[in-house]
């Protein structure tokens, strides 16, 4: 027997029952294909396989119980044919380790949990049928293991100290979906980050960041970061934003290369806004600074760099407020590049654009250089 009841019909409420799969039914109940369906006071037991199954369905559970079922309490996924599925929790115990398993691998086709309360042991995705559009929206109830923080409701988590949901402070958040973390720091999602992983901004923050031997993308999100960014080895490109704070392009002395990319969309608000420079035994080792968006600030290249491949690239815009836009100081190749504009002007109306002392400069055509002197 798969199913001690199959309900496939809409609008459908079943109360008041105790569905027994005595240990040969699959499942106590299936919900396949059908809107509407309200469970109230039902205990559902003993199946081989899921207390209920919801399939492609939207079903309303209040004074659910389930136990001894041998795949877990609840299943929520769209079936085979796969149809919009949501399953929505206001009271009730499901016991088993599983107590509810969401499962979707249709991009376009939407499974939503929603639980206010009720007693679990755990809330999870299937991570091998997971790739899919996962909606969760659990904003209560107790959980005696946990429960998968991509079906928690925004602005919310779970705390393992009460086993419950309690609000957040999520600033930053990595990948979507059933793969989503969320942070309450910038910097505990930069520790978390993987090679390729793009950090995404959720609020204004002020925070000060060391990125180090990774590769990253640093989505602001249309927010602000105040405090600085030291970038050591590793490739990391900082987008779409404002950061009220010096940006470091570290070059290591160890052999490492590095580059660091600001986007078109990210603007830099420093005196010093960009600094590209050698922390130790004078040696550049290649490191790589592009500039594609504006920075309201001095660009230097500090003299402490005496040999290596550091390079400087700039298309964007270099607005200073200082006596100098860009400064070159240190053995590096600087390259103001087609379409770029460097300007320099302090609180006295004077400025130069680039100061060179070290390195090698190349400007082209397209770029625009404007300085200010005495008249």
């Amino acid at each position: 027997m798969n199913e001690v009841i199959l309900v496939s019909s809409n609008d459908v409420t079943l109360k008041n029952l105790t569905v027994d799969g005595a240990n040969t039914a699959k499942h106590g109940i299936q919900v396949w294909h059908a809107a509407g369906v309200v469970l109230q006071n039902i205990t559902a037991q003993n199946g081989t396989g899921y207390g209920v199954l919801v399939n492609g369905s939207e079903v309303t559970a209040e004074d659910l119980n389930t136990s001894g079922n041998g795949w877990g309490g609840v299943n929520l996924d769209t079936g085979s044919d796969p149809v919009a599925a949501t399953f929505t929790m206001s009271s009730g115990t499901l016991a088993e380790a599983n107590s509810v398993v969401v499962e979707n691998d249709e991009a376009s086709t939407p499974v939503t949990l929603n639980i206010s309360g009720g007693s679990f042991q755990s809330v999870g995705v299937n991570p091998a049928n997971s790739s899919g559009l996962i909606v969760g929206n659990v904003t209560g109830g107790s959980y005696a293991v946990g429960v998968e923080d991509a079906l928690v409701a925004e602005g919310m988590k779970y705390d393992s100290a009460t086993h419950g949901i309690v609000a957040a402070n999520y600033v930053a958040e990595i990948g979507e979906g059933a793969d989503r973390q969320r942070f309450e720091s910038l910097v505990a999602a930069v520790a978390a980050a993987q090679n390729g992983d793009t950090i995404k901004l959720l609020d204004n923050v002020t925070e000060d960041l060391e990125l180090q031997n990774k590769t990253l993308v640093l989505n602001l999100n249309g927010k602000t970061l105040t405090g600085y960014i030291d970038a050591y080895a590793g490739d990391y490109t900082i987008e779409n934003g404002v950061v009220n704070g010096t940006v470091y392009g570290n070059g290591l002395s160890t052999g490492e290369t590095g580059k660091l990319t600001l986007a078109a969309d990210t603007v830099i608000n420093a005196d010093y806004g960009v600094i590209l420079y050698q922390a130790a035994n004078n040696t550049g080792y290649g490191y790589t600074v592009d500039i594609n968006g504006t920075v309201n600030g001095c660009v230097w290249v500090m003299g402490n760099i005496y040999e290596g491949d550091s390079v400087l690239n700039v298309r964007g815009t270099i607005d200073s407020p200082l006596d100098v836009g860009i400064a070159l100081n240190g053995y590096a190749t600087v390259n103001v590049l087609n379409g770029a504009t460097v300007e320099a002007e302090d609180e006295n109306g004077f400025g130069a654009a680039i100061e060179v002392r070290a390195g090698v400069l190349n400007v082209v055509d397209g770029a625009t250089i404007i300085g200010h002197g005495e008249p």
